[in-house]
């Protein structure tokens, strides 16, 4: 044999001993008991990862990649945060080994690929090594979401996050995942995701804005005992630091009536530190705008003393982050502007500089609004061609039926009709020609022909008549239940906006809703 010869074959080998192409997957009786000698040594030791990475890095000269002790490896690793090490160490095993070890592919390797983003790689070399069925259906609704698929993510996510998994690696994909499935999610469909998911949501660690995503839909769905169990639930995950849960919580108590519980929790939130505050904001692939946790518990607060103070103790506390500060001042503009309109025009007058041109026009229609309600004698005309003036609620189909709302509670509370029936259907009209999903046609459908049947029997039906026949059928039994009782058909119109029960609340949800959806100029 010729050197030139030799030292292609010496460089092969070192080749398929780097790439990993010819790991053993037969170990001795002697080696085996090794292995287990090795974690009998560990089983009650509190030695630090660093220390138990470096026994097991030792374990393995011994007996080189054994499974349990390579599993081990790459899962301390995980623990330590070095997932290129776990993806460099498992593209170093050869498929071989993987299919043999099925439980280094799919709890670490599978994981490892997920967590590097190397999509490509988890497709085309791990997912065909895997035998489960149901755990290579995991990890293709891991690969239909890295490469933005979300069609094909959904379909499989309706399985696969509904399951439990063997392995540590597994789960934390999995929890991962469905961390993006809220997401992506509308927020109308949330409360079927708590539904289809329950199993799912109360076996995993989310990350805390999804939680918090969740508990909201929840409290605004007024499902309270979902809510109370998924706040029960986080404070069980995190038991001696959960002072993050004090804005959600504050919702919590605020809609369920609880004012007393919902001002102390308040308080509390209001005093958490940056580290605790940033926990909710911003973890892992969500990140939530805390705002309407406070502003929304807020404003159900009926004493006025209550509620100033603390937006002013709102305003001091985030002082030193603008777009939660200067929501609160406009807040607090709206609050002043029933009884003195020059206060909170001039608050208003201070904020301008973090606001856009279009944002101010609207600000001073609301001021305007709250200080002609704030009158004894309001003139609710007028309000009207103030709301209309407001280019968002004529532009957004939740406005639009905010407006409605605002006519027909007036007109319950007057001794005779301020709008006319013709009037509030001419805007049913107009929000219904808005891209609507189904459910949301369905249900402004049946609110307008609820409305209509209370004045105008005739007229119901020949509305009810134009719908194609699946619709009709939806809507008739509430239509019938509703055409001679006026009291239960205010109780379905006003079920959206979750007890309404004046005109001053309703235009305070509105206000509050267009400032939640403010954000200031950096």
């Amino acid at each position: 044999m010729n050197f030139n010869k030799m030292k292609k074959i010496v460089f092969i080998l070192i080749l398929f001993s780097f790439f990993g192409w010819s790991q053993n997957t037969n170990f001795t009786q002697e080696q085996y008991q090794f292995v287990d000698e090795f974690y009998e040594k560990f089983e009650y030791s509190n030695a630090p990862v660093d220390e138990f990475i470096k026994e097991i890095e030792m374990a393995l000269e011994k007996v080189p990649y054994h499974p349990s002790l390579v599993q081990s490896l790459l899962r301390a690793k995980f623990n330590v945060k070095d997932i290129k090490f776990m993806k460099d160490y498992c593209g170093r095993l050869d498929d071989s080994y993987l299919s043999t070890f099925q439980p280094i592919l799919v709890d670490v390797c599978a994981c490892a690929y997920f967590l590097n983003i190397d999509f490509n790689g988890l497709y085309h070399r791990i997912i065909p090594l895997i035998v489960d069925k149901e755990t290579k259906e995991l990890y293709l609704t891991a690969y239909y979401l890295g490469i933005d698929n979300h069609e094909e993510f959904i379909k499989y996510a309706k399985t696969s996050l509904s399951k439990s998994y063997e392995f540590y690696g597994q789960m934390v994909v999995r929890d991962n995942l469905f961390d993006h499935l809220v997401v992506i999610t509308e927020e109308n469909i949330i409360p079927t995701i708590i539904k289809d998911y329950e199993a799912t949501i109360f076996s995993s660690e989310l990350s805390m804005p999804v939680y918090y995503v969740l508990i909201q839909s929840a409290v605004y769905n007024s499902d309270f005992v979902i809510a109370g169990k998924l706040i029960d639930y986080v404070k069980k995950l995190d038991v001696n630091n959960y002072k993050h849960l004090f804005p959600i919580v504050a919702l919590f108590y605020s809609y369920k009536g609880e004012e007393r519980l919902a001002i102390e929790a308040l308080e509390q939130a209001m005093e958490l530190k940056d580290a605790e505050f940033e926990k909710i904001i911003s973890a892992g692939s969500v990140s939530i705008d805390a705002f309407s946790s406070y502003s929304m518990s807020l404003r159900k607060i009926e004493d006025y003393k209550t509620r100033e103070r603390l937006v002013s103790q709102a305003i001091a506390y985030f002082e030193k982050r603008d777009d939660y500060k200067i929501r609160f001042k406009l807040y607090q503009s709206l609050l002043y502007a029933p009884k003195d309109i020059d206060k909170a025009r001039a608050i208003l007058k201070e904020c301008k500089p973090y606001l856009m041109d279009q944002n101010l026009t609207d600000l001073d229609f609301m001021i305007r609004i709250e200080n002609e309600l704030g009158k004894e004698n309001s003139n609710y005309r007028l309000v009207d061609d103030f709301m209309q003036k407001v280019f968002t609620y004529n532009n957004f189909h939740a406005a639009i039926f905010q407006r409605i709302l605002y006519r027909y509670i007036v007109n319950n509370n007057s001794k005779k009709p301020v709008f006319s029936l013709n009037e509030m259907v001419k805007e049913f009209d107009k929000l219904l020609k808005y891209p609507l999903d189904g459910a949301t046609k369905l249900e402004y459908l049946r609110y307008k022909i609820i409305l209509i049947g209370q004045k105008d029997r005739e007229w119901a039906i020949r509305e009810l008549e134009k719908l194609p026949e699946d619709e009709a059928e939806e809507i008739i039994s509430d239509f019938e239940s509703t055409a001679n009782n006026s009291q239960k058909a205010a109780e379905i119109l006003i079920s959206n906006t979750k007890e309404i029960k004046d005109v001053k609340q309703n235009i305070n949800f509105v206000h509050i809703a267009y400032i939640n959806a403010i954000r200031v100029k950096k």
